[in-house]
């Protein structure tokens, strides 16, 4: 136990110190993993690989929050925060001088991490099949960091610009070598590589591995159906999202599987959440926080969505309040919300999925499932939570307003504003002020941080704006 614990410390401590060295990217350093224990031991490391923190331009950059103006006022004069009003107005940098991206350190410091086990795993000469288990475990890790990275950083897949060289992200798989050129590659180059990583371990891993923060083949094939979504392949991700689903399928009832504690009802988090098939988990992000100890809140629920929201009957919303002084719809302090690979998300790509390839009614099927967990008993049991659609068309309408109602605040609205401008040219556009992200525009693709700019030494070339 000694040794694990020193081996997490070091390698936490040595990845800090050399991103504030290289780009905030790849971790250098020598390795330190040698055994397949010290790799069982990494990878059983959530603080690296399962929580994400920061995690503020998705929740932000989107249509379901808005901000008062006197919460604009406020965050602009903190000097923690001040990058959140950048982020809300839209502004063409969101992180000025030497402040750190979050979201961008955060997801390549996992994918170092990833790539160091691998680098591990090649010099072990064993025999043990444990060995491809865990390179099965990092490629899960590694293709997730990427996928959110290339959503959030390039334009999206399927549009004219995503092959052209440097819409994407750098595409870093080794950890030790600092002379490997990080000029960013395509997107659609990043696609290939996480559909490569997660086919390679759905081969590598058994259907469960264990804890969910430990992926098996029901995460590779969820992540999987998740990918082939944001490509507009929908019979992939039928095919994937019910895979994965066949392993693992558990959905929580609101009404009867919450934890209770002094009167208090919560959502079992992280490990013990049973919905989790891959354990990405972060706090209520600093969207939501009150500002350098201000009674007033950065933002709460936008109009659009408290419209579409039950407040009445939907169990979701217990974790809501009101703010008094404002009057918007909030999430309660110390919220924690699933980010990874899920049991509610693979249901509504699988509803998606089935409305889009010709079956509406099965598709509706599925969501009505889902939202008979969600609503309270009785409204339940009179069919009140029962949605109804008569064509395709309608169907996808209903799904893309429950993901919205089940993921509110989480940032998945951000990865389906350009999913379904790019893909179904869905024509949703989002204006803050005088500013306005046209359907597709290249804006979609956010601003590089100017730290890393300033230190790749002219070899990460910042995202254009219109």
């Amino acid at each position: 136990m000694k040794k694990a614990i020193l081996l997490i410390l070091i390698f936490t401590v040595s990845i800090i110190q050399s991103c504030d060295e290289y780009v905030d990217i790849e971790p250098k350093g020598s390795a330190i993993a040698s055994s397949l224990d010290d790799v069982d031991q990494l990878l059983g490391n959530t603080s690296e690989l399962s929580f994400e923190l920061g995690v503020n331009i998705t929740s932000i950059v989107n249509d379901n929050i808005q901000m008062t103006d006197e919460a604009i006022t406020v965050v602009g004069t903190s000097r923690d925060a001040s990058f959140l009003k950048n982020i809300y107005q839209l502004a063409p940098v969101f992180f000025e001088g030497v402040q750190s991206d979050p979201e961008w350190q955060r997801h390549y410091l996992s994918i170092g991490y990833a790539n160091h086990i691998l680098e591990v795993l090649e010099e072990i000469d064993t025999d043990n099949p444990l060995k491809n288990t865990y390179a099965g475990e990092a490629k899960v890790h590694r293709a997730y960091h990427y996928f959110q990275l290339v959503n959030i950083y390039g334009v999206h897949y399927g549009l004219p610009q995503a092959g052209e060289p440097g819409s994407g992200v750098p595409l870093l798989t080794v950890f030790s070598d600092d002379t490997i050129p990080i000029s960013r590659s395509s997107v659609n180059e990043i696609y290939e590589f996480v559909l490569q990583d997660l086919n390679d371990a759905v081969n590598l891993l058994p259907d469960r591995n264990g804890r969910n923060n430990r992926p098996g083949k029901a995460a590779a094939l969820g992540l999987l159906a998740e990918v082939y979504l944001h490509m507009g392949n929908y019979e992939s991700a039928l095919v994937n999202a019910e895979g994965a689903l066949a392993i693992n399928s558990t959905l929580l009832d609101y009404n009867t599987d919450l934890i209770e504690d002094v009167g208090t009802f919560f959502i079992p988090t992280d490990i013990d959440n049973p919905e989790n098939l891959l354990m990405k988990v972060a706090l209520i992000p600093n969207a939501f926080n009150q500002i350098d100890q201000s009674t007033i809140d950065f933002s709460g629920f936008s109009d659009e969505l408290i419209a579409i929201n039950d407040f009445d009957n939907d169990l979701r919303l217990m974790f809501t309040r009101e703010n008094p002084a404002t009057g918007k719809i909030q999430l309660s302090e110390g919220y924690i919300y699933e980010l990874g690979v899920t049991v509610p998300k693979l249901l509504l790509i699988q509803a998606e999925s089935l409305a889009r390839t010709g079956n509406p009614q099965e598709a509706m099927n599925v969501v009505n499932a889902l939202r008979a967990k969600r609503f309270e008993i009785s409204f339940v049991d009179s069919g009140g939570h029962m949605l109804i659609a008569s064509d395709a068309n309608e169907a996808v309408a209903h799904i893309i307003e429950e993901n919205r109602r089940e993921f509110h605040v989480n940032g998945k609205r951000f990865f389906d504003i350009k999913r379904l401008n790019a893909i179904e040219n869905a024509g949703i556009s989002l204006t803050r002020g005088t500013i306005t992200f046209s359907p597709n525009s290249i804006n979609w693709a956010m601003p590089i941080s100017e730290r890393v700019i300033n230190t790749s030494m002219g070899q990460i070339q910042q995202n254009p704006r219109e």
